[in-house]
């Protein structure tokens, strides 16, 4: 800082970003098809959510890099529980994950619960993850190691189907 510069990396993690990666401007408008923000439905949806005492199985501290604690830092409580409820509640056979790690484990741990409830379950699983993370790979979830932006879109035509939820 003697000089006056601060020095920020160009890295996924930070939160700053370099404009130059984006595909489209962010001054054009944005579609957001099946987006509906109603309130009284999503306070609906929430009365529907059962699945507390399993959430309180999961520890709060790491205990393996594959396993999900609550005290990750990137996606903890909260987010975490009403990702696990959706998985949970609506059963999709397909999860297409934008990004992975923390929900990647999560949404695991949800579709075996699913299972657990009724073995004729399956669910078809993706992450489209570009970063290196080697643990990743032993979670035997198929990763698409490409920017979302690069990535055939026809992946995500079979979203919707079947209970299938779009990310």
């Amino acid at each position: 800082m003697k000089i006056g510069v601060f020095p920020i990396m160009d890295h996924f993690y930070e939160p700053m970003f370099n404009p130059n990666h984006l595909i489209h401007p962010l001054s054009e408008d944005r579609l957001l098809p099946g987006i509906d923000l109603n309130v009284a439905e999503q306070l609906d949806q929430l009365s529907k959510f059962h699945y507390n005492d399993e959430l309180s199985s999961f520890p709060l501290e790491k205990r393996s890099e594959t396993e999900f604690y609550y005290h990750n830092g990137k996606f903890g409580p909260g987010d975490a529980e009403y990702y696990y409820n959706i998985v949970r509640f609506y059963k999709p056979g397909t999860i297409i994950e934008v990004g992975a790690g923390n929900s990647t484990l999560m949404a695991i741990n949800a579709i075996r619960a699913n299972t657990q409830d009724n073995p004729e379950y399956s669910c078809r699983q993706i992450c489209i993850e570009p970063y290196e993370r080697p643990w990743l790979d032993r979670l035997k979830v198929p990763i698409i190691r490409e920017r979302v932006e690069k990535v055939d879109k026809t992946i995500f035509s079979e979203l919707g189907q079947k209970g299938e939820f779009r990310p």
